[in-house]
């Protein structure tokens, strides 16, 4: 009998499927908001018919046996308690009556929200029993449903990936069924829950959040990133108004915050020295808490290798300072740290539960796990847009074309898993222009003049390029650029003088690499300034459809799909 293992990532926000053999390698993995091209797509869920009939088709065709498993545990009285503890999380730090507290009404839609995700988790769960009995060849197969605590999710969506087959773990985000924290030890490539440390009210996913809605940003719209992004361009200690640092602290494994929490917004204004300052002032408490919190972690369960997930653990700027303030000599962050990757936890636990952990080596943590570009909508674009053109080698045309400062739009093999574009969903650029942040925030993403580049670099190369260099896969860390280098590629220093880099290796990315290298010869430079490609408030582009609406209604001067591009005249 052969079983294929399916995992739903049920939680408010960042829905996702994944789906991993009998065999323990993985199959399929993606957030539902590529698909539905809805940011976060909250409050739905991975149970639209036809997208679960795809994927079961696709993915899970030689199976005799489906085992689906789902993050949370069940029952909408355990959703109450998850909720309950939420909303004390919120109260803990919010002055009752505050103006921050009435503009949030975060305890009313939180409860609406994950109640809605649990109700689609049930109908998706309900559709692949039918579906699998009733339309896969007319005969009935065996379905099979587990479900596995939110964060030892997390847990296994970094460890089983992980070459090291030892290590200590830390899941930190908003919170879990029990807490905003757990923390593992890694031995024998098993996982051990550590006793102790339940973070019940305080939680440092919280603390970000409340300070992003406080800097005048959404947290519905994962607006966490601007807060980060704006950090950069201010001083914490100018902040002498929003006092943070003593807000939220680490004790041993637990995390206590103050009651008193910021009362008022400070809307968000590039141009604004007190809002960036606000948000250095929140980075500073932020990582000073993290730090500690996983320096204590460290004497508890002493490791060379920390393996970090949990939405905390897309907070580059403090993942870029843990090697060097924490005793852990290397950091791991998978490429889906949030909850879409929680689907890929799942479905690797319930594998795992019948066969074991996955043999080392076999998911190298390859992020391309998602949907690629149908060749038949790639046929219908060359045919019918009278535009597109072939070439036998695309990396050297589109090199050429970035080294003459053209912005392109790179689209190959499968989409990442992951919030993050790594080479094959990319908007890419010069980094040598001056300008070239400016032009893309303003003329192709549309967005806030503040918002930086990230700079995807030959791994060779950079210790040349960056102080303290660690190979850093899924642009998981900012680390400072050494002051040799920040004339040679401006357009992907941020204010700071860091980069959110991408490491890039040909085994990795062959095309991709190729690219970059290509680049080098040309220039000398061994990097490209790489951004998702979107637009501003939409997700990573899924269809061609998506991909040419963003070619057609921005300042893209060409788009790469594949073997197949389109030039703008006059570009």
């Amino acid at each position: 009998m052969t079983t294929a293992y399916i995992g739903l990532a049920t939680s408010f926000h960042d829905p996702a499927i994944a789906v991993v053999g009998a065999d323990g390698r993985i199959r399929f993995a993606e957030a539902l908001e590529r698909r539905l091209q809805t940011k976060r797509a909250t409050g739905l869920g991975a149970n639209e018919p036809n997208l679960l009939a795809d994927i079961l088709e696709t993915h899970c065709a030689d199976a005799d046996e489906l085992v689906v498993a789902t993050t949370w545990r069940p029952g909408w009285r355990h959703a109450a308690r998850v909720l309950n503890a939420a909303r004390a999380a919120a109260q803990a730090v919010l002055p009752a009556g505050s103006d921050l507290h009435r503009r949030l009404d975060l305890i009313r839609y939180a409860t609406t929200a994950q109640l809605a995700a649990m109700a689609h988790q049930g109908e998706a769960l309900r559709y692949i029993a039918r579906y699998w009995a009733d339309a896969m060849d007319g005969n009935a197969r065996r379905v099979r449903f587990r479900s596995f605590d939110h964060h030892l999710c997390h847990a296994a969506a970094v460890c089983f990936e992980a070459p090291e087959p030892n290590g200590t773990c830390a899941v930190i985000d908003g919170y879990g069924e029990w807490s905003s924290t757990a923390f593992f030890e890694w031995r024998n490539r098993r996982l051990r829950r550590l006793r102790g440390g339940a973070n019940r009210m305080a939680s440092l996913g919280w603390f970000y959040t409340l300070a992003t809605i406080s800097g005048g940003f959404n947290w519905l719209r994962g607006e966490e990133w601007k807060l980060m992004g704006l950090a950069g361009r201010g001083d914490a200690g100018r902040a002498a108004d929003h006092d943070l640092a003593g807000l939220i602290a680490a004790d041993g494994l637990r995390l206590s915050t103050a009651r008193e929490f910021f009362t008022h917004p400070v809307w968000k204004d590039p141009g604004n020295r007190r809002s960036a300052d606000f948000a250095a002032a929140a980075q500073a408490a932020y990582t000073g808490a993290l730090v500690a919190l996983l320096s204590n972690l460290h004497a508890r369960a002493p490791a060379e290798t920390l393996l970090l997930s949990g939405g905390c653990a897309l907070n580059t700027s403090a993942n870029g300072v843990i090697c060097e303030r924490t005793p852990f000599e290397t950091l791991r962050v998978n490429s889906a740290p949030a909850d879409d990757g929680t689907a890929l936890g799942a479905a690797l636990l319930a594998r795992a539960a019948a066969h074991g952990p996955p043999e080392p080596g076999l998911n190298t943590g390859c992020p391309y796990l998602g949907s690629p570009i149908g060749a038949d909508a790639v046929a219908k674009w060359a045919r019918f847009s009278g535009a597109v053109r072939q070439t036998a080698e695309p990396h050297r045309l589109a090199a050429a074309m970035l080294a003459e400062g053209k912005v392109i739009g790179w689209v190959q093999g499968r989409a990442e898993f992951g919030p993050r574009a790594l080479g094959n969903r990319s908007i890419l650029a010069d980094p040598r222009q001056p300008d070239i942040a400016d032009r893309l925030n303003q003329r192709v993403k549309f967005r806030e003049s503040f918002r930086p580049f990230a700079p995807a670099i030959l791994d060779q190369y950079g210790p040349d390029y960056f102080q303290r260099y660690r190979t850093t896969r899924y642009m998981e860390r900012t680390l400072p650029f050494r002051d040799e280098v920040k004339a040679r590629v401006p357009g992907v220093v941020h204010a700071d003088g860091t980069g959110r880099l991408q490491s890039v290796r040909r085994a990795w990315n062959p095309r991709y690499h190729d690219l970059i290298e290509d680049f080098r010869r040309r220039t000398g430079v061994p990097l490209v300034l790489n951004t998702s490609l979107n637009v501003m408030g939409k997700p990573i582009v899924h269809s061609l459809e998506d991909a040419v609406a963003v070619f057609a209604t921005s300042g893209l001067d060409a788009l790469f799909v594949g073997d197949r591009y389109a030039v703008k005249d006059g570009a």
